[in-house]
């Protein structure tokens, strides 16, 4: 299969923050078992949990306040141009 396009990640949290902010659980990876190994990592608290919050964090301070997804999707379309 040929890919279409070329980006780092694909959910709209990663594809803002430009990094790995919540996991990628695409196809074969996305089965019951691994879900429940990601929640239990970020339900409690520890280093998963603080890394995915100050991933939001970096999200809110990119997204701002008004205008937040015309800001979304200027970052995006940006990385497709650059990347796709």
């Amino acid at each position: 299969m040929r890919r279409l396009l070329n980006v780092d990640y694909v959910t709209l949290p990663n594809l803002i923050a430009g990094a790995p902010v919540v996991p990628e659980m695409l196809l074969h990876y996305c089965t019951p078992e691994a879900v429940g190994l990601r929640l239990a990592g970020i339900v409690a608290d520890g280093p998963e949990r603080e890394k995915q919050l100050e991933g939001y964090a970096v999200i809110r301070r990119r997204l701002g306040e008004a205008g937040a997804a015309r800001r979304a999707a200027d970052i995006i379309i940006n990385d497709l141009r650059n990347n796709g």
